[in-house]
């Protein structure tokens, strides 16, 4: 981490110097790391953007960096299972997390296969929880806020929760 920012590099025992992939006062990264399989390497990045995490595949050989296409909810690869597949963290507002195997290239909800089933350990249904709304106001200062809105599913409404965290 600098002052400003947090960087990725791939530090070199031997030499002890750091190549860094990433060094970008603009990009919030939260989380990068390296898995392989023989012959496959990539970096997991994952950044905040507008509130989310957004993951993307680094090759820290070519510095070529794709990001993961957008889909409903957070998909963040873990690492490569074979045939193309990778084993990857999902969740939103209507899914618990869980752990898949999916093409992270191409992802697509309906083709995800759980390894985790947590839809088999819980009561709830997707309908029973309710879709985040991307929700921005200004401050006072005339600053942008961003947060989440969840609407009730019943009418009327029985009452209000607040969850404020740091962020």
């Amino acid at each position: 981490e600098t002052a400003t920012h947090v960087r990725v590099g791939l530090f070199d025992i031997v030499t002890g110097n750091t190549r860094w992939l990433i060094d970008d006062p603009s990009r919030t990264i939260s989380d990068a790391s390296i898995k392989g399989v023989p012959g496959a390497k990539l970096v997991t990045i994952v950044e905040t953007k507008d509130a989310k995490a957004v993951a993307s595949l680094l090759d820290p050989d070519s510095g070529i960096e794709t990001p993961i296409p957008p889909v409903p909810g957070t998909l963040i690869p873990l690492a490569p299972s074979g045939d193309g597949l990778w084993i990857a963290l999902t969740f939103s507002s209507k899914q618990p997390t869980d752990l898949v195997l999916c093409d992270p290239f191409h992802p697509d909800p309906e083709t995800y296969i759980t390894v985790a089933r947590v839809w088999d350990y819980v009561k709830l249904t997707r309908d029973d929880l309710t879709q985040a709304e991307d929700f921005r106001w200004k401050s006072v200062d005339g600053r942008e806020i961003q947060g989440w809105l969840y609407r009730t599913q019943t009418v009327p409404a029985r009452g209000t929760i607040l969850y404020v965290h740091g962020g």
